[in-house]
């Protein structure tokens, strides 16, 4: 992961150099709040945009429809930081994990039951 700071680090460097428009970064599906403490010092309008998915897990695979939508909506909510502006910028409506390959090739899915972890 230091060489993903590092390259934030960098393009802020760049964009600021030619813009003040905020600098997006991607959460780098790592858990929540791991960037807080990455270009929050001396550093503005800094955006880290969240990427969700409801299907990597038994539990998740069981959720009613409203309860993946709640839980959809809630993750704006939630991601807030003190150190940088928060967006879920993308998940997925997808109810299984079924997908071709989705778990890797050949792995099966958890979602029928053939998943090979």
């Amino acid at each position: 992961m230091s060489q993903v700071q590092d390259f934030y680090q960098k393009g802020y460097k760049v964009v600021r150099d030619s813009t003040n428009y905020p600098v997006i970064i991607h959460d780098a599906f790592q858990a929540d709040h791991y960037f807080d403490n990455v270009l929050n010092d001396g550093y503005s309008d800094v955006v880290v945009d969240h990427h969700h998915y409801q299907v990597f897990s038994t539990g998740e695979l069981q959720r009613s429809v409203q309860d993946r939508i709640t839980t959809a909506c809630g993750w704006g909510w939630s991601e807030g930081s003190e150190y940088h502006w928060n967006v879920v910028g993308e998940f997925s409506g997808a109810l299984t994990d079924c997908a071709k390959w989705l778990n890797g090739v050949g792995r099966g899915a958890r979602y029928d039951n053939t998943y090979q972890g």
